[in-house]
């Protein structure tokens, strides 16, 4: 291993040293994230210099607003989507649920969206449960969302999800500050139209707001209007 010495500013570290930082430790980890972020490594190469599986590392560089984008379109094709509670119970609801599988093949859930959904939903077997298998971290669960909502966001980082499947706006306003992409119910429906699935979105988004689904005035006719179907 080849020994670089780098001079660091003496205010930057007497910072380190009273935020009880190691500061080899800390310039490691600043630098290969910076290199990781703009795009000199990729991830892979990250995790073997930081000791860390790759999963680990995307996850580690998504809590830090580092979204990871070096995969390849193979592996992107066959990343899962994972889906909190609320979109799967009201697709259920208007008897939509298959638009899913429609559309991505296979849903991925975690233990506690299961044990939210099941009195309501009958679970299809391309609905597939998946085991966290890291503790949630600190800062999603600081965020005081539902516990399946945490579980859904966790999964989605710990599996490095291709898309998160989220209706509720504080947790979609975490997945987007983590850098994952997330859709919800309408834009599910959406996209379904727009590939041919449906021939109109508005009977099935007004059959939503009669089991109560929430749904913004402007929000109605900016769908309408993405749909192509304003009067």
């Amino acid at each position: 291993m080849s020994l670089v010495t780098v001079t660091l500013d003496a205010d930057l570290a007497v910072l380190l040293q009273e935020l009880n930082q190691p500061i080899q430790e800390t310039a490691r980890e600043m630098i290969v994230l910076e290199l990781y972020r703009r795009g000199s490594i990729s991830s892979g190469k990250a995790a073997q210099l930081l000791d860390m599986s790759r999963w680990e590392f995307i996850q580690h560089a998504s809590q830090l607003g580092i979204a990871f984008f070096d995969l390849n379109a193979e592996e992107w094709k066959h990343m899962p989507i994972v889906s909190n509670a609320s979109p799967l119970i009201a697709l259920a609801q208007i008897d939509h649920l298959d638009l899913l599988k429609q559309l991505f093949q296979t849903i991925v859930i975690p233990p506690t969206v299961v044990e939210e959904i099941s009195p309501t939903v009958s679970i299809p077997n391309w609905i597939e449960q998946h085991e966290l298998s890291q503790p949630i971290s600190p800062f999603i669960l600081r965020s005081s969302l539902g516990p399946g909502e945490c579980e859904t966001i966790s999964l989605a980082l710990e599996i490095q999800a291709r898309l998160v499947i989220l209706d509720e706006r504080p947790g979609r306003r975490l997945a987007h500050r983590l850098r994952l992409p997330v859709i919800g119910t309408l834009g599910v429906l959406l996209s379904a139209k727009r590939k041919g699935l449906l021939p109109t979105i508005r009977p099935l988004i007004d059959g939503l707001l009669a089991c109560d689904f929430r749904i913004s005035t402007d929000l109605y006719e900016q769908i309408l209007i993405d749909a192509d179907e304003t009067e």
